[in-house]
């Protein structure tokens, strides 16, 4: 510029829309118009915004240097500028007395904002846009500035004072200035500021633009995990169902800077279930997810290690992407004979990569090594692992570090429910800078075989009382894996649930999760909240000293309702950042600025994703007052949140789950004018991701006025690479050849036609997901097969009588009240069961349940507020054989039979509709049991 600043847009831009650039009096900005066009002059509108009666010999300060320095090699040598000192912030100062004008960049974006020196007045600020059309304002707030060929858009404002606690709000908006002539354009605006401390410095900051979209397609799709690499792209993870063979793959999405688009989107699976429940990205821009995968080594695109053999029921699913996702710097498994998988991962600066998961496989054939503990403990244990940055060594063992189990003598995972989808879970992992790893998660074993099989010991640990119920715990493993370092409970006499957890440069791990523990039994201390809010679950928060003998705070978020959290993430001031679920209103929920002050569920039952950032010192007697913001992210449907990321400027991004279409997501409102990487609802159950700005937490998320980005096509991976896919796609007719006619192996049609419409059938590969389901068509009799022949088994430990595992269920899969139930079992030894499950709540809270012991035992239970046997039986079988088990629902009677048999006829008035399901239990003898379905059909009610 011509005082000798030049401002440097550092991601490139192959169409952008409009240029901004700052000049002494003002700032200037182009703004391009329109979509690709055909090769002809662009039409440009300029604007420029200048600063009324500021100072004109103002000079810019550069701050916070940065290490680039820029050369210009333009003309002949003499007119070469090299050497130029970069800065991430350029300051004016005393642009007005006692105000500085300050430029930086976040998301490639121009930001500015004004600081007011203590003494100084804020209405000496005074802004002018000349060149354009006229200004207002709109319902919201926002500034709009009228251009010949269409209109910029300036965020409200935010103002605050800084303090010892992190920023206190002060009220501000724009306030335009019509001039002299009533009938002109106004060009002219100041900030209107509340009522605010003179003495201390005030901040008032424009807003600029966030975004929130869609991400998934028609099928069935989930938002799990997310990171933020140093430029401010966001990284997510999750599973998606492919729409050509509905098979349910992981996939890893880089979002552009803007959140208009995609950089890419990298999907990885084979032909059986997978999925990516964590991801983290590296400085060199090497996204590492983990996960689960039921796809061996025939169809999973295997590179490198750290196990190229699939090694039983269920494996972990651990890979690494190329910076620009195109490639697999590795890609494998982690396991035992039974089922285990990750669901957190971290890598340290030097490229080692940590895990942390579920296992249920002993150390017969898990992979052990080092330590923390040797011996699988019994029931379900956590597992953690250490793996060598190029994991290419042919024996996993020589890939590991250390692996390891975490846990006691009884269940070290529990199955949780999170909004409409019911999960495995044992919390998460966080790293510090010597390479110890936290883990978070929750167990019902007790002190004397916690956490390592022997119990606690010697090691230090904040509370090591078990509580009863569910426990949630933090324990800390040494760099080396050999041992612990301290490990604690966290919870009172009921449920807690361990969910997200973090680390600070001090070492200090934060936790939160979900309780019914009330502060009679939970070890609550200094804060967010005292006192257990109401409902069925709460959200709780600690911080645990660095030794972990004692917390530093642990207390209650939420409100009335429901409230439950799922992650954690700390910024650079100390502040925790939650996420999660709630059903509690405004009027109880600690609601405070936004990003939505008002609840946007217009569904029985559903409730919106919640993000708060508590202050750093949680400690005042009232809970809004430890909150420097919450609000609802959500609309008219079910949306929950898992988990979020920071960047260094303190943006803000949340990935989850949601039902709820483009019409009221993310506010309520619906999106707007908000970019967003995918504008539309696909349906069947979407990922969502939402971004917040740096300081954005009291304003709704703003619109942008860059253009929607058009996808580019982007290459499938070669065939001898495998099934991996790399979105979005665009095929040919080649691509297509003989795609239409094919059918999908090993599914056959078979249900009874009702006379009033054709049969539907849907067929899932997943069915070890308890998420799949399918959607109900009116009047269609509805075939349903889920094909596990290439897929093995699905494997659990439960109590008999107990809740069980249920299988392919979702929020739409709904039987009528009368229906013929019907599935073909294959037993395994021992004296477990399975089953058929139907009439579930939406919550799977009650149930139905018809289930077959290899003995010949059958029962019928009835789950709800306790459970009630209704029929029970003995019945010849041969349980080496596939047994066909069917429900008959019709008017008030339920008949059981096994192998076209009846075996019983219950009299009862039920209601019996509901979600159906298979049904998956152990016995008494504790022992993993193993059952496999070939399918499972509803159909018309009358019996052959």
């Amino acid at each position: 510029g011509r005082d000798g600043v030049a401002f440097a847009k550092v991601q490139p831009s192959a169409d952008p829309a409009g240029t901004t650039g700052p000049q002494r009096r003002g700032l200037v900005m182009d703004a391009a118009t329109g979509r690709p066009l055909p090769p002809a002059p662009v039409a440009v509108d300029r604007v420029r915004l200048t600063f009324v009666d500021a100072r004109p010999d103002a000079r810019p300060e550069g701050r916070d240097p940065l290490p680039t320095t820029l050369n210009v090699f333009k003309g002949p040598r003499e007119a070469w500028i090299t050497g130029v000192r970069t800065y991430a912030r350029v300051v004016y100062p005393e642009l007005w007395p006692g105000i500085d004008l300050e430029y930086g960049g976040d998301a490639g974006a121009l930001k500015y904002h004004f600081v007011v020196h203590p003494g100084a007045d804020p209405d000496r600020i005074r802004l002018a846009w000349q060149g354009s059309t006229g200004l207002r304002l709109d319902a919201a707030g926002r500034l709009r500035i009228g251009l010949p060929r269409g209109a910029l858009e300036d965020g409200r404002p935010l103002a605050f004072q800084p303090s010892a606690d992190g920023r206190e709000p002060v009220a501000a908006a724009f306030a335009l200035e019509p001039g002299d002539d009533p009938a002109a354009p106004v060009e002219r605006l100041r900030f209107a500021v509340g009522a605010y401390d003179p003495s201390r410095e005030l901040v008032i900051d424009p807003a600029y633009p966030v975004y929130a979209g869609f991400f998934g397609d028609s099928s069935y799709d989930r938002g799990l995990g997310i990171a933020v690499d140093t430029a401010g792209h966001a990284y997510i993870s999750g599973e998606t169902t492919d729409p050509f063979s509905q098979d349910t793959d992981a996939y890893v999405a880089k979002i552009a800077l803007d959140g208009s688009g995609y950089d890419y989107i990298s999907v990885l699976g084979g032909d059986g279930y997978d999925a990516a429940y964590d991801v983290v990205v590296d400085a060199a821009g090497r996204a590492s997810i983990t996960g689960a995968t039921l796809s061996d080594e025939a169809s999973f695109p295997i590179t490198l290690g750290p196990d190229l053999s699939f090694n039983g029921v269920m494996d972990t699913l651990v890979a690494q992407l190329s910076p620009d996702g195109a490639d697999l710097v590795f890609a494998g498994y982690l396991g035992g004979e039974l089922s285990d998988f990750g669901e957190g991962i971290r890598v340290d600066d030097a490229g080692f990569v940590y895990l942390h998961g579920v296992a249920l496989s002993s150390q017969a054939t898990f992979p052990v090594k080092v330590g923390p503990d040797l011996s699988f403990n019994g029931e379900t244990d956590a597992f953690v692992a250490k793996l060598r940055p190029l994991p290419d060594a042919a024996e996993v063992r020589d890939n590991l570090v250390y692996a390891g189990y975490i846990g006691g003598a009884r269940s070290d995972i529990t199955i949780l429910q999170e909004g409409t989808w019911a999960t495995l879970s044992s919390g998460h992992i966080g790293i510090d800078d010597q390479g110890a790893l936290y883990v978070s998660g929750q167990t019902t074993s007790e002190a004397d075989s916690f956490p390592d099989g022997d119990g606690f010991g010697d090691l230090p640990g904040a509370d090591q009382t078990w509580a009863g119920g569910w426990d949630a715990y933090l324990v800390k493993v040494r760099p080396d894996g050999s041992r612990l370092d301290y490990a604690t409970y966290v919870g009172g006499a009921g449920t807690d649930t361990g969910k997200g957890m973090a680390v600070d440069a001090e070492g200090h791990a934060y936790l939160t999760g979900y309780t019914d523990s009330t502060e009679a039994t939970m070890p609550v201390v200094v804060g967010p909240d005292l006192s257990y809010n109401g409902g069925d679950l709460d959200v709780f928060v600690g911080k645990l000293a660095a030794d972990g003998s004692a917390f530093d705070f642990l207390g209650f978020f939420g409100g009335d309702d429901t409230d439950a959290a799922d992650a954690i993430a700390l910024d650079a001031q100390g502040r925790a950042v939650v996420v999660g679920y709630t059903e509690s209103q405004a009027d109880s929920f600690p609601a405070k600025g936004g990003p939505d002050a008002s609840q946007n569920d217009r569904v029985d039952g559903a409730g919106d994703a919640f993000v708060a950032r508590l202050v750093a010192e949680p400690s005042a007697p009232e809970l809004r007052d430890n909150v420097d913001f919450a609000g609802y992210i959500g609309g008219a449907g079910y949306d929950q949140a898992f988990w979020v990321g920071l960047d260094a400027a303190g943006g803000i991004y949340v990935v989850g789950d949601t039902e709820s279409e483009a019409d009221s997501f993310p506010g309520g409102e619906g999106l707007g004018e908000l970019p967003g990487p995918l504008r539309q609802a696909p349906g069947g159950g979407d990922g969502f991701v939402v971004k917040l700005a740096a300081g954005e937490g009291a304003a709704t998320p703003e619109p942008s006025a860059l253009p929607p980005t058009e996808p580019a096509p982007t290459a499938s991976r070669p065939p001898e690479q495998g099934p991996t896919i790399f979105l979005p796609l665009t095929l040919d007719a080649s691509g297509l050849e003989g795609l239409a006619a094919a059918p999908a192996p090993g599914r056959a049609g078979g249900a009874a036609t009702l006379a009033q419409a054709a049969p539907v059938e849907r067929s899932f590969d997943d069915f070890c997901d308890f998420g799949v389901g399918w959607a109900w068509e009116a009047d269609a009799d509805i075939d349903i097969r889920l094909d596990v022949d290439a897929l093995g088994t699905c494997s659990y430990i439960m109590q008999r009588l107990s809740a069980g595992a249920y299988g392919a269920t979702s929020s739409a899969a709904r039987a009528p009240e009368d229906f013929l139930l019907e599935t073909r079992a294959h037993l395994a030894g021992g004296d477990g069961a399975a089953g058929l499950m139907f009439g579930a709540s939406e919550r799977l809270d009650a149930a139905y349940v018809f289930a077959l012991f290899a003995d010949g035992q059958y029962l019928l239970i009835h789950i709800g507020d306790q459970t009630t046997r209704l029929g029970s039986g003995t019945v010849a079988i041969d349980p080496a054989e596939p047994l066909a088990l069917a429900v008959q629902a019709q008017a008030g009677t339920l008949t059981l039979l096994v192998d076209g048999q009846v075996v019983d006829r219950i009299a009862d008035a039920g209601p019996h509709a509901g979600r159906v399901g298979t049904y998956v239990e152990a016995g008494e003898d504790d022992l993993p049991h193993t059952s496999r379905f070939d399918f499972i059909r509803v159909s018309d009610p009358a019996l052959p």
